[in-house]
């Protein structure tokens, strides 16, 4: 299997980031909702949800944006396990 290029895992880690980003805020209001739709936290929750899918969608984005690069670019970095080369 090749081995993504560094703007191949930007690209992925943003894409997810954002998706995440954006979906949280709908999750959290479906879970609040589900059980008791005209309680106090889904009547906010509905109204409040486009500043949150804004504000979600930069702050809970970066952060996922950035661990997941991180954790593309530390696979890319390691060798893989058959081409160790030993020292002389």
């Amino acid at each position: 299997m090749p081995i993504p290029s560094r703007r191949t895992n930007a690209v992925v880690s943003l894409i997810l980031g954002l998706a995440a980003g954006v979906a949280l805020p709908f999750v959290q209001v479906y879970v609040e909702c589900g059980s008791a739709p005209a309680s106090e936290a889904c009547v906010w929750g509905k109204s409040l949800l486009p500043l949150t899918v804004s504000i979600s969608a930069v702050l809970v984005g970066a952060f996922v944006a950035m661990g997941l690069f991180a954790i593309l670019e530390s696979r890319r970095a390691a060798p893989p396990d058959g081409d160790q080369v030993e020292p002389e």
